[in-house]
């Protein structure tokens, strides 16, 4: 359900404008905001799958963010080794794109 809700972009905005800093909030240029691939596929093991990730350019043409959201029913105590995990798989799999 909530990965449904998340994949609607003004839900999205939404969403993000509770919960980020106001700061990084007005930084990010919404109209460029879109639903990243969710899958990781870090070389060399297997693919991970996220709920939902966004990326988005910064205002001034400074760069992309990417905002990624995961939801948990329960207590997970390894929730930041996996968020870890996805995002150094998603900079790892970017950066291997723009080297070869």
């Amino acid at each position: 359900f909530f990965q449904t809700v998340m994949e609607d972009v003004k839900t999205a905005v939404s969403f993000f404008q509770a919960y980020l800093t106001a700061q990084l909030f007005h930084a990010i240029d919404w109209s460029t905001l879109t639903i990243a691939d969710t899958a990781r596929r870090p070389i060399g093991q297997r693919t991970l799958y996220t709920d939902i990730t966004y990326q988005a350019l910064l205002k001034g043409g400074q760069g992309y963010i990417y905002l990624h959201v995961e939801h948990q029913r329960k207590i997970d105590q390894h929730m930041l080794a996996r968020n870890f995990q996805y995002n150094a798989s998603l900079f790892l799999t970017a950066l291997y794109v723009a080297v070869f």
